[in-house]
């Protein structure tokens, strides 16, 4: 084989080899594929509706609330952080602990709920998912609160018609 040859074979096995394959998309960043609705543009022609939820201002919702939603991907280099199963909170102090540990899970060391800024014990009604180390598991739960970097997770665990309410299962995942 010629040094010509030699070098356009190596010249296409090394083009671009950082390149990702454009069939493939980060599902992490993009969640939906290109043809789901939610990527779908409303486009030019599209006419706003109003919905009619409330025909009258004494419908009108009287509270809203700055509920967060945390998604968090956990690595096999996080390290696992004991879950305590604080049931439904009663009292204002969110980051008093009254309940057992009931497993670890991998956390981020320095995740914690207070990113909305009104301190650690926020009165929010935060909901959280956690998809585990092997990119399969989701943990889901509400309501949840980590109020310190590197602190326990404070989170409702199941109940008695879960199932889920003593440990944490494969079939509690």
């Amino acid at each position: 084989m010629s040094l010509a040859a030699i070098s356009s074979v190596l010249l296409l096995a090394t083009a671009n080899p950082t390149q990702p394959d454009p069939a493939c998309r980060d599902r992490f960043l993009e969640p939906f594929s290109s043809s789901s609705i939610w990527n779908t543009a409303v486009g030019s022609d599209a006419v706003f509706a109003p919905a009619l939820l409330y025909q009258n201002e004494a419908d009108f919702p009287t509270q809203f609330h700055n509920d967060q939603d945390f998604f968090l991907l956990a690595t096999a280099a996080d390290p696992l952080t004991p879950w305590i199963d604080q049931g439904d909170w009663g009292s204002d102090d969110h980051c008093q602990v009254t309940g057992q540990v009931v497993s670890q899970i991998p956390l981020p060391v320095n995740f914690t709920t207070a990113s909305d800024g009104t301190g650690p014990g926020q009165p929010n009604n935060n909901a959280m998912g956690i998809l585990l180390p092997d990119n399969e598991t989701l943990v889901q739960m509400q309501p949840v609160y980590r109020c310190s970097a590197g602190g326990p997770l404070l989170a409702r665990f199941g109940n008695d018609t879960d199932g889920c309410s003593s440990s944490l299962t494969a079939a509690c995942l």
